[in-house]
C-alpha cells in the first residue's frame, strides 16, 4: 500500500489542486469533489491519499453534516463503484484531531479541556458507528512542530524524550473516550525519525500506526516484525524520485517496502508541482500527480511515474501471493537479485553507534553516513531492473498454475 500526503511534512500548503487548502467546515462543492478526485486516483492506482480535515468549533449538528457530506463515498465505498478496486471504503483518513481541537490547548492539563476532548471525540465515535463507518482507520496524528511556534512541543518527529508525555496523555485521553471493543476503528499515529527505536518501547500500546523515516529505520531490521507481532500498523516515508531521474528509480520504493516487510510508504511532496508545473518544475520534480486545467480538464491527472509504480504494485502482490509455494525469504532474495544483483543485507545499514547517543545529539551528517550503504548498493537499478523482477513473477505464477 502506498499512501500520498496531501498536507505536506514541513507545513507547507500546495497550489490550486492540493485539497489541503480547504479551511472551512463543509468544504465548497469544487473543493470536496477535488479532494474525492485525488482519493479516487490514487485508490485506482493500488494507493491512497488523505486531506486534512479542518473544523473551526466543536461538533454540532452542522459539523456532522459537514463530515457525512464530505466522507459518505469515501468511507461506504460508492466512490469507488465504477473502478476496478469496487466500492471498498477508504482504508485510512485523517481526522481533524490537533491540540487546538476540539478544546482549546489554552486549557491543556486541566479538567475542562479533558472534559471537552473526551465528550466531543465520544460523539464522533457514536456518529461513525451509526453510519456504519466501520471498515476506515481515523487517524489521531499530530503533525506540527516546535519550531512553527504553535504549540510547545513536536508532534511530527519528536526528537526530544519530554515531548512524549503529550503521546501518552492524549493515548490516555483516547481510551477514556472510546468505548472498549468499539467498531470503529481510531488510530493514534506517530511520524518518527530521530529516535524512534526508544519511541517504539516507550509508546508501545499507545501509538498504533508508524510512519518511520526510511533512513533511520534502516538501522533497525528488527523493528518491522516486531511492530507487527504486537499488532501495530508500519508504514515508511521519503521523497519519491525526481522527474529527472531514470524512470526505473520510481520501482525502489515499493520493492523496498516490501523486501523490509513493512506495511506500505508513504510519499512526501508528490502534489507540489512547482509554479509552472509542465516547463519549470523548480521545487516540483517529485509531483506524481499535475493539474488538469492545461487540457480543460478539472480533475487531477497521474504521471506516468505513477502508473509506472502501479504496475510494480502489482507484481509484488502477485510475488507476495505466492510465499505458500516458495519461501517469503526466498521470494525477497531473488526479486533483489533481479532487480540490481543486490542481497537482502544491502538494503539495510548497520546500527551505528549514533544510535546509542541521546537523539538531541544526533548530527545531519552522522545519519548520512550511517545510511551511505544502502545509497551506494541500490544507487542505480538499471533500466532493466524490475523488468527482470517482472519476468520472474511471470515465470513464478506460470509454474504455480
Amino acid at each position: 500500500m502506498v499512501a500520498c500526503r496531501l498536507r505536506y511534512k514541513d507545513g507547507s500548503q500546495g497550489g490550486p489542486c492540493d485539497p489541503s487548502t480547504q479551511t472551512d467546515a463543509g468544504g465548497t462543492p469544487a473543493s470536496q469533489l477535488l479532494a474525492r478526485n485525488y482519493t479516487q486516483l490514487h485508490a485506482r492506482r493500488r494507493g491512497f491519499c488523505s486531506t486534512v480535515q479542518v473544523f473551526p468549533g466543536p461538533l454540532g449538528p452542522s459539523a456532522h453534516s459537514s463530515i457525512s457530506g464530505r466522507a459518505v463515498p469515501l468511507f461506504d465505498g460508492t466512490a469507488f463503484s465504477s473502478s476496478r478496486r469496487g466500492p471498498r471504503p477508504i482504508p485510512f483518513v485523517y481526522l481533524p484531531i490537533n491540540p487546538e481541537w476540539p478544546a482549546s490547548y489554552e486549557f491543556w492539563g486541566e479538567a475542562g479541556y479533558e472534559a471537552e476532548f473526551v465528550n466531543v471525540v465520544s460523539e464522533m465515535e457514536r456518529h461513525f458507528r451509526e453510519k456504519g463507518w466501520t471498515h476506515t482507520n481515523f487517524e489521531v496524528f499530530f503533525n506540527h512542530k516546535k519550531r512553527y511556534k504553535g504549540f510547545p512541543w513536536d508532534g511530527d518527529e519528536v526528537r526530544f524524550p519530554k515531548d512524549l508525555k503529550y503521546f501518552i496523555e492524549y493515548g490516555r485521553l483516547l481510551k477514556k473516550a472510546l468505548p472498549t471493543g468499539a467498531p470503529v476503528q481510531f488510530v493514534f499515529r506517530a511520524d518518527v525519525s530521530w529516535d524512534m527505536e526508544q519511541q517504539f518501547k516507550l509508546l508501545e500500546g499507545v501509538v498504533k500506526l508508524w510512519c518511520a523515516g526510511g533512513g533511520i529505520l534502516s538501522f533497525y531490521r528488527h523493528a518491522p516484525t516486531m511492530l507487527r507481532n504486537r499488532g501495530d500498523v508500519v508504514w515508511y516515508y521519503g521523497g519519491p524520485p525526481s522527474v529527472m531521474d531514470s524512470s526505473s528509480a520510481i520501482t525502489e520504493s515499493p520493492l523496498r517496502a516490501w523486501l523490509w516487510g513493512v506495511n506500505g510508504y508513504v510519499h512526501w511532496l508528490t502534489v507540489s508541482p512547482g509554479e509552472d508545473r509542465w516547463f519549470h518544475f523548480d521545487g516540483g520534480q517529485t509531483a506524481l500527480v499535475y493539474s488538469g486545467e492545461r487540457f480543460g480538464l478539472t480533475e487531477p491527472i497521474p504521471s506516468i511515474r505513477l502508473k509506472m509504480q502501479r504496475n510494480r504494485l502489482q507484481d509484488l502482490a502477485v510475488l507476495d501471493s505466492l510465499k505458500g509455494h516458495k519461501s517469503l525469504d526466498s521470494l525477497r532474495a531473488e526479486a533483489a537479485r533481479r532487480y540490481n544483483d543486490s542481497s537482502l543485507d544491502d538494503w539495510w545499514n548497520p546500527r551505528p553507534a549514533l544510535a546509542d547517543l541521546p537523539s538531541d545529539q544526533w548530527l545531519g551528517s552522522a545519519i548520512d553516513d550511517a545510511t551511505s550503504r544502502t545509497r551506494q548498493a541500490l544507487q542505480h537499478p538499471g533500466a532493466s531492473g524490475w523488468y527482470k523482477v517482472h519476468r520472474y513473477v511471470l515465470s513464478l505464477q506460470a509454474e504455480a498454475k
